[in-house]
C-alpha cells in the first residue's frame, strides 16, 4: 500500500497492477460525476422490462388456459350430439346402425352450448358452433372463440386476440 501525493487517494498495488482507492464523498474541485443519475434510469428500465415479461406471461397463461376450456366445451358439445341418434334408420335396421341426424345435431350442440355458457363453454368473448360432421360410428363438432387477454386495453385485446378453433368427437355405441 502507497500513499499518494493527494491526502484521500490509497494506491494498491496487485501483482503490477494500480488500484486507487478513494472515499465516494470526497471529488477534486471542478470535476464532475458523469455516472450520477444513471442507475435511477437503469432501474427503471429494469423494472418496466420484468413488468413487461409479467404481462406476457400472464396473458400466454390466459390463453393457454381458454384453449383448454374450449377443448373441454367440444367435448361436451360432441357428447350431447352424439346422444341424438336418429330413430327411424335404428330401427328399421334392427338397432345396428346408429346415424345422426345433422340438422337435428347442430339444433342440439346449439342448446347445449347455451346451457353450458355459464361453466365450461365460458371462453374468451363467446363460443360459436363451426359444423357439426358425422362418420360412421362417431360425431364430431368444430367450435371456435375469440380468447380475451387480461390487464391490456380493449383496442389491444381486439388487435393482437387470438382466435382459438378446437374440434371434439364423440364415438357412438
Amino acid at each position: 500500500m502507497v500513499w499518494s501525493r493527494r491526502p484521500w487517494a490509497v494506491v494498491w498495488f496487485v501483482q503490477g497492477r494500480a488500484f486507487f482507492l478513494r472515499p465516494p464523498s470526497v471529488k477534486d474541485e471542478g470535476e464532475a460525476d458523469a455516472e450520477e443519475g444513471r442507475i435511477g434510469v437503469l432501474m427503471a428500465v429494469l423494472v418496466m422490462i420484468v413488468l413487461i415479461a409479467c404481462l406476457v406471461a400472464a396473458n400466454i397463461a390466459a390463453v393457454h388456459l381458454q384453449h383448454r376450456r374450449l377443448l373441454a366445451c367440444a367435448d361436451a358439445v360432441a357428447l350431447a350430439a352424439s346422444g341424438n341418434v336418429d330413430a327411424h334408420p335404428f330401427y328399421s335396421s334392427g338397432g345396428q346402425n346408429l346415424e345422426v341426424n345433422p340438422a337435428w345435431a347442430l339444433g342440439v350442440t346449439q342448446q347445449r352450448l347455451v346451457d353450458l355458457s355459464a361453466s365450461t363453454c365460458r371462453v374468451g368473448e363467446g363460443v360459436q358452433v363451426v359444423s357439426v360432421t358425422r362418420s360412421v360410428k362417431d360425431v364430431v363438432v368444430e367450435v371456435r372463440a375469440v380468447a380475451t387477454l387480461p390487464l391490456v386495453p380493449p383496442f389491444v385485446n381486439e388487435l393482437l386476440a387470438p382466435r382459438l378453433q378446437e374440434s371434439g368427437a364423440a364415438v357412438m355405441r
